[in-house]
């Protein structure tokens, strides 16, 4: 299959990317298994961001700046923070029903904040926010969402000689779990939206399907892993031996 644009991961980060670049191209998603097996759907707090009176993004970042010890990068602190409200009114849009009080979102305010930013969909804001870019997706005439396909390599020149040796990424192989058969994807840009690797541990709470697979393809093409140790887990993950 060829298309403009190849993503390879259905959550939020891949289907943002899609509806963002179906307004010009072409664009196919390759999902590991259904649609909404990834861990955007698991996700049940909310979203932060600047929206109470009194709040400024100056606040935002100095909070996430000392909740994350200093070691965050700083201008992408700086670019999330000022740009989630405005993220935050698109997901609106695209039908993400938020909790109201009165004519205004229902805010919570949760550790590390210092105001109350935090946008929900009762305790269940990952399933919303996923179904809204779903049903975005499935009715925008230039996304194919396909799943059931395991990405296995991104195809570069070292794969075969028509293919060429620049060090470009011409799309991906992946494996059909229906068929058992692998089949070739192709595309002038390919996007990994693949998420972590949480279930490369024994005790996780991610979903199966996290296991790192977009991490060791960019690997394998040359690009560059970094900040590796930093994993996400749910506290009651946190296995002691000496416990």
């Amino acid at each position: 299959m060829e298309a403009d644009v190849l993503i390879i991961g259905s959550g939020a980060a891949g289907l943002t990317a899609a509806l963002q670049l179906a307004t010009s191209r072409k664009v196919v998603v390759l999902a590991k298994g259904s649609i909404s097996d990834g861990a955007t759907a698991w996700a049940q707090g909310g979203i932060a961001a600047v929206l109470e009176p009194g709040d400024n993004f100056a606040n935002h970042i100095e909070d996430t700046m000392v909740a994350g010890a200093g070691l965050n990068n700083r201008a992408t602190v700086e670019f999330v923070v000022e740009n989630a409200p405005v993220a935050i009114e698109r997901l609106a849009k695209l039908g993400v029903p938020f909790n109201l009080e009165g004519n205004d979102w229902h805010l919570t305010r949760e550790g590390g904040h210092s105001h109350r930013r935090i946008v929900h969909v009762d305790d269940a804001t990952g399933w919303a926010v996923q179904q809204a870019l779903e049903a975005a997706a499935r009715a925008h005439p230039n996304i194919i969402l396909v799943p059931d396909m395991v990405a296995v390599d991104l195809i570069s020149g070292r794969h075969q000689e028509r293919f060429s040796t620049s060090g470009r990424i011409h799309g991906v192989y992946a494996l059909n779990r229906k068929t058992g058969q692998v089949e070739t994807f192709t595309a002038r840009a390919t996007i990994l939206a693949s998420g972590g690797a949480g279930r490369a541990y024994l005790y996780s709470t991610a979903p199966r399907g996290a296991t790192g697979d977009g991490i060791a393809m960019a690997w394998r093409a040359g690009c560059r892993v970094s900040n590796m140790e930093f994993m996400q887990f749910h506290p009651t993950c946190l296995y002691n031996l000496d416990v």
